[in-house]
């Protein structure tokens, strides 16, 4: 019988968007026998606790809550600073371990995933290491600012397919811990860029229908390319991006200028697929997210609206490798 189990983190101000996720990755994966959803539980309220339950029960899934106090109790030990006032993303690197005996393989999802599609073939996907993912739509120049080659291969952390064994048996964790007592414990995209530092060169490729990034949609696959200078030295051609993302799987609701989907207001090319999730959860009723869009966001809206599409494209390259430049000159003082 096929076994895939899933991990997600999240805290309570995250916890509709878990479980709009969950709706979705229960409603389309009927067809692996056994799956465990796990949730690192960073302080999500009693009662959103019992309404992720349902969601699983509807679908005959279990639905583990985990407590994250002792991951949280070793990463102050270990000296790492809460980004954005938490250690959520964090706790992703150092859980592995501590799951339960379970599936071999385990898929961590951002709570900010919709599951389209089957994940089965997940389950027999050959891995080289302990773990797989998709490469990240990244300008070369945060590359070069966390210590990699700018072609260098750089994947994205939202989407981690994993190997519990072989993240054991290749001390995964333990590498983890070193790097950020001995080298570095702060980056701007925190797990992201620790996992490329550590081992982009140990994953196994995963293709991009398991993890979509929305640029291709708003901007089209071209654009998307142009924006970030990717290149087939280090990501795939335009014709192999079309290919894999002809049947999409997970969307990863990424967005910035766009708003995310459970926030009020927001343009994200995937607000009525995510809605529709969230008409069958019970969250259907709650009211969106109220944020005030910054107002770089605003104005990065108002240009993608009234810029020819080449210029924007042009604009928007130029100014988030300056905001990445900026961002990564923080995190290293």
């Amino acid at each position: 019988m096929s076994r895939l189990d899933v991990l997600y983190a999240a805290r309570d101000n995250y916890a509709m968007t878990l479980g709009v996720s969950i709706e979705s990755l229960c409603a389309n994966n009927a067809d692996i026998g056994t799956m465990t959803i796990y949730v690192l539980d960073d302080e999500i309220s009693p009662a959103n606790k019992d309404l992720l339950v349902s969601v699983g029960e509807k679908y005959s899934r279990r639905v583990e809550l985990i407590d994250v106090a002792g991951l949280r109790a070793q990463l102050v030990a270990l000296g790492v600073e809460p980004h954005k006032g938490t250690y959520t993303t964090y706790y992703k690197l150092l859980a592995v371990n501590a799951l339960p005996a379970g599936a071999d393989r385990v898929l961590y999802l951002d709570c900010d995933t919709i599951v389209e599609g089957s994940l089965l073939p997940l389950v027999d996907v050959p891995l080289s290491g302990p773990c797989g993912g998709t490469y990240d739509c990244m300008l070369n120049s945060h590359k070069s600012a966390i210590g990699l080659d700018p072609h260098d291969r750089y994947y994205n952390c939202g989407v981690i397919l994993v190997d519990r064994a072989a993240w054991r048996a290749e001390r995964y964790e333990e590498r983890i811990v070193d790097h950020l007592t001995s080298v570095r414990a702060t980056y701007y995209i925190v797990d992201q860029d620790i996992m490329n530092v550590l081992f982009h060169d140990e994953y196994t490729y995963i293709d991009l229908r398991y993890d979509v990034n929305p640029s291709f949609e708003i901007y089209g696959v071209e654009a998307t390319l142009a924006m970030y200078d990717l290149r087939p030295a280090y990501y795939n051609s335009a014709d192999e991006v079309r290919t894999e993302l002809a049947v999409p799987v997970v969307l990863h609701c990424m967005g910035a200028m766009t708003g995310r989907p459970w926030e009020q207001n927001n343009i994200h090319p995937w607000n009525d697929l995510f809605d529709y999730y969230r008409s069958m959860t019970p969250w259907a009723s709650t009211p969106k997210t109220r944020v005030r869009i910054p107002r770089v966001f605003w104005l990065q809206r108002q240009a993608y609206r009234l810029l020819p599409r080449a210029v924007y494209v042009r604009a928007h390259r130029l100014a988030y490798s300056v905001f990445l430049s900026r961002r990564d000159a923080a995190t290293r003082t």
